[in-house]
């Protein structure tokens, strides 16, 4: 049973993915036209990731309704599941590719002290040969 579905039995939270906003004046017509509809409350727009949220009360307001108002308005309202599937859990990911290289430890100071002895070399060789243009000039 999917959340448009659910809502419409038994009322509570439903979602759409709602395709073609792309500022906040879209956001606030869809937002103000779906509020405006009976039993529908706790409504929430994301134009990023294009879903509309919001709390049907049962018997008021059927959920192909919300369709139908954004569709008006110039939209695609198409309607998502009521929860997102559990991700699994962390000690049942696999890791693919190259670790990552540690932030601390011997490695990284042994390369912050070659990056360190590299900027001061150069530093050395340009006052040489500013030093060595001013002994010339004078």
């Amino acid at each position: 049973m999917d959340g448009t579905q659910k809502a419409r039995t038994e009322g509570g939270p439903a979602s759409w993915r709602v395709e073609g906003m792309d500022c906040a004046s879209c956001v606030a017509k869809v937002e103000g036209a779906v509020k405006r509809l009976p039993g529908v409350s706790d409504v929430a727009v994301n134009p990023m990731a294009e879903r509309l949220t919001l709390h049907l009360e049962p018997g008021q307001t059927d959920p192909a309704a919300i369709e139908r108002t954004v569709s008006a308005l110039g939209y695609t309202a198409r309607p998502l599941p009521a929860t997102a599937p559990a991700s699994p859990e962390p000690s049942k990911l696999v890791r693919l590719g190259r670790r990552p290289k540690p932030t601390t430890g011997p490695h990284n100071r042994r390369t912050a002290s070659t990056r360190a002895r590299n900027r001061l070399e150069l530093l050395s060789q340009k006052l040489l040969a500013s030093t060595a243009r001013l002994v010339t000039i004078t």
